[in-house]
């Protein structure tokens, strides 16, 4: 079903794990996680 207050969450996982297959991808790894902590404190406010 998702969670309401932040139904973008079940991406994260996959884009993470897609940016680390593709030749170990940090930054973009790294920038799913930044984008991931800045929705969770938008959802906060």
């Amino acid at each position: 079903m998702g969670d309401p207050y932040f139904p973008s969450a079940p991406c994260f996982p996959d884009r993470f794990k897609a940016a680390l297959c593709d030749d170990f991808n940090t930054a973009d790894a790294l920038a799913v996680l930044f984008e991931l902590t800045r929705d969770l404190n938008r959802g906060q406010g």
